[in-house]
């Protein structure tokens, strides 16, 4: 994959989580627990 297609990914998945914790920081039940199952998941690394 080359480099610009790397960081175009990147920023797509910063964006996606950034919306992720905004809503659970805003009391979305549904966005809290996935916020909950990246941290678990990375926590198994």
């Amino acid at each position: 994959m080359e480099q610009n297609t790397i960081e175009k990914e990147l920023v797509e998945i910063e964006s996606n989580l950034q919306g992720i914790f905004n809503a659970a920081h805003n009391g979305d039940v549904e966005s809290y627990e996935i916020l909950l199952k990246i941290k678990e998941a990375i926590g198994s690394i």
